[in-house]
């Protein structure tokens, strides 16, 4: 059974055992007394391989000091598919960073699309002649559905915008899948190695693959706009969904799930040399959302690190 450890604002851990399969918190709900939780997921065994492989998963969430809600949420979802289970189950994540006209907007958006995911990840891959890439996409589908929704029903002026950023992943069979949209990005991190995943739907990223702008002259100039072409809510989100070819994963791999107010202001070497110094899970969350709050970031951050492992 999955082993849950909360810890609270005054720093005394609670530990207990997850008796529910699904699991999900955001910080304007629980941000009075969560500080972070760590969930250990041990994978069943891969009778095709062998080998034996689990997920320790923690996620973490930083509110800026300059608004008043938080647009980020996050999501650990633990789901044994009758398609899936004979293959070791399946396991979802994901991070979300909503975005609107004002913040009351940007966090119920990224609320909408928790609850959205959270209800759709067991009914959309149900059956046993849907592949994994096909569940993500379809996901991301029904969230983006929900989000114009609510804007048709409850926007009044041209001016009033909502929208989400989203990050998945799915990890079955000792394989990963991931998708996103937005500027929320993926990352795996191997043999001293990072590699980033994920490719950043902004104007920006666009100049670079041009060859107009450098990563590095980016990473120096935190001034320019990361505008989006691309998110949930976007009339043209059908053709702009990034759904990335599958990842073998071997003992001691990272994958870090993380929304662009970690990103802005934290460079991928930053990010691998915490994440190889730091020993567990949790406090390498804590150090990465205090490097961006030390970098006076200004907006929102949420981050899931997950470690594959394995049984002795």
């Amino acid at each position: 059974m999955p082993r849950l450890t909360i810890l609270t604002r005054d720093r005394m851990p609670w530990k207990g055992y997850l008796t529910t399969r699904n699991w999900m918190y955001s910080g304007s709900v629980l941000r009075q007394f969560l500080i972070g939780v760590v969930l250990e997921m041990p994978q069943k065994p891969n009778r095709r391989e062998r080998v034996s492989l689990t997920v320790s998963a923690s996620g973490k969430m930083h509110i800026a000091d300059q608004v008043e809600y938080n647009t980020d949420a996050l999501l650990v979802k633990e789901s044994y598919f009758q398609s899936v289970e004979d293959a070791g189950g399946l396991r979802f994540y994901a991070v979300m960073d909503g975005m609107g006209s004002n913040t009351t907007l940007g966090e119920a958006a990224s609320l909408l699309v928790l609850r959205t995911l959270d209800q759709q990840i067991q009914a959309s891959s149900a059956s046993s002649d849907r592949n994994i890439p096909d569940v993500l996409r379809e996901v991301f589908m029904d969230a983006h559905g929900r989000i114009c929704e609510y804007a048709r029903e409850n926007l009044r002026s041209e001016e009033q915008y909502i929208g989400s950023a989203l990050v998945a992943a799915i990890i079955h069979d000792n394989t990963l899948y991931v998708a996103n949209v937005g500027g929320c990005r993926a990352y795996l991190i191997r043999s001293e190695a990072i590699e980033q995943l994920t490719i950043d739907h902004t104007y920006l990223q666009r100049l670079i693959d041009e060859g107009l702008i450098t990563k590095e002259e980016v990473a120096r100039n935190r001034d320019l706009p990361r505008h989006l072409y691309s998110y949930l809510g976007n009339e043209n989100l059908a053709e702009l969904v990034g759904v990335y070819p599958p990842v073998s994963l071997s003992l001691g791999d990272k994958i870090l799930l993380c929304s662009d107010g970690l990103t802005d202001v934290v460079g991928d070497e930053t990010i691998l040399n915490i994440t190889g110094e730091a020993e567990t899970e949790q406090y390498t969350c804590e150090e990465l959302l205090q490097c961006a709050s030390d970098n006076n970031t200004d907006d929102c951050a949420a981050v899931i690190l997950l470690t594959i492992g394995g049984n002795d």
